[in-house]
Formats: structure tokens, C-alpha cells, sequence
């Protein structure tokens, strides 16, 4: 209970914040790009207060922008599933995907641990100067 009081406090101070500094400094600031910061960190806090499931969370944020998008008027509905299909940069999702893989094989060979008992075996040469 004491995470979800404290990550509405965040949310709700940072979106006032956000919503009151463009409007005391006179700078006119898209209301998308306002809301989608409020959304980006209200995913944050909600990942880092581990509330919700990280995939949960971060398909839940990308559907809200997109309905926001197609209310305010920046996606037309008729067009939202072909806009997401086109900003996807599969490339990106590709090598993320092989780095996963490789990690995953790597992590069970057990490289990571000889690497980090290496690195403090060479730290302890370096301070003790062996």
C-alpha cells in the first residue's frame, strides 16, 4: 500500500510540475509532449517501485499514448495499427533479441562469474601491488 501511496505522490507532483513550469515561463509546449512525459514517468516510477509487471506496464503506457494520440487527433484511428506497424524499428527489436539470446547461453556457461572473480583477483594484484 505504501508503494502506490507513494507512486501517485510522485506522479501527481511531477504532473504538476510539468503542467505549471511551461505555463510560469511562457513557453508553449505541445499538449502530447506533456502528457507523454507524465506517462514516461509514471512508467518509471511504477518500474522502479516494482508495482506492476515490467511488460505489463510498458504495453500499458504505449496503449494509453495511442489512445491519447487518436482522441487529440495526432493518429488518425483508421491509421493507428499501420503508424505503430511503421514507427517499429525491427532492427532494434532484432538485436536486442540476439543480445538476449547470447547473454542467456552465456550466463549458463557460467562466463559471467569467472569474469567477475578475474576482475577481483586482478583488483586485489592492483592494490596490493603483487
Amino acid at each position: 500500500m505504501e508503494k502506490h501511496f507513494l507512486s501517485i505522490l510522485i506522479v501527481s507532483i511531477f504532473a504538476i510540475v510539468i503542467f505549471t513550469i511551461p505555463y510560469l515561463l511562457q513557453i508553449k509546449i505541445s499538449p502530447i509532449i506533456l502528457f507523454s512525459s507524465i506517462v514516461m514517468i509514471s512508467i518509471y516510477v511504477v518500474l522502479s517501485l516494482e508495482i506492476i509487471h515490467r511488460t505489463s506496464i510498458a504495453i500499458f503506457g504505449a496503449l494509453i499514448l495511442l489512445i491519447v494520440s487518436m482522441l487529440l487527433g495526432i493518429i488518425i484511428p483508421k491509421d493507428a495499427l499501420h503508424f505503430v506497424i511503421e514507427v517499429i524499428d525491427f532492427n532494434t527489436i532484432g538485436l536486442l533479441l540476439g543480445m538476449m539470446i547470447m547473454v542467456a547461453v552465456l550466463g549458463e556457461t557460467g562466463i559471467f562469474n569467472w569474469v567477475g572473480v578475474k576482475a577481483i583477483r586482478l583488483s586485489k594484484e592492483v592494490i596490493h601491488g603483487n
